[in-house]
């Protein structure tokens, strides 16, 4: 199997439009695997119907963005915990653990790395093995042209100064 329950996934950009059976049709909304099964098509994931889904049909959504709120993945294995553990944040990750870890408490993103994040309030500027954790809310986002933009605030002329402030 391609991926674990906790993982953010999404459908193939191949499958979106397309109706699995008469409930689900196929979008690129994010949504949380919560059950594998022992069947063909393994999958179960969040807020749909009990329809289940295959590897082909899904794909992994870039983990972790800053802004992501956090918090360590229950069914972490020794594995995760062990993945990416020379990458620089072996350390980290044990004093997280010892003085932070609570499986209920939520951690908000501040830095991510190829192997790990940094979490707002915790360890000033520890780097924890990334794999141990899973995404529990994102930040909306909302991209618009400026056309839109000018359509929804009834202006005209709009000129962007500044992307980010």
């Amino acid at each position: 199997m391609k991926f674990k329950i906790g993982d953010i996934v999404r459908f193939t950009k191949e499958m979106d439009g397309k109706l699995h059976g008469p409930e689900v049709k196929f979008d690129t909304k994010e949504r949380k695997i919560v059950e594998i099964s022992d069947f063909c098509d393994p999958y179960r994931l969040e807020g749909l119907p009990s329809n289940l889904f295959r590897d082909e049909e899904l794909e992994l959504v870039p983990c972790f963005k800053v802004g992501d709120i956090v918090k360590v993945n229950k069914n972490a294995t020794i594995e995760d915990f062990t993945k990416n553990w020379w990458g620089g944040c072996q350390i980290d990750t044990l004093e997280f653990l010892k003085f932070y870890f609570n499986l209920d408490k939520e951690y908000e993103v501040v830095g991510v790395s190829d192997t790990s994040l940094r979490l707002k309030d915790v360890l000033d500027e520890a780097d924890i093995n990334k794999n141990i954790f899973e995404v529990v809310r994102r930040k909306e986002t909302h991209e618009m042209t400026v056309k839109e933009i000018e359509e929804k605030l009834g202006i005209t002329g709009l000129k962007i100064v500044k992307e980010y402030e």
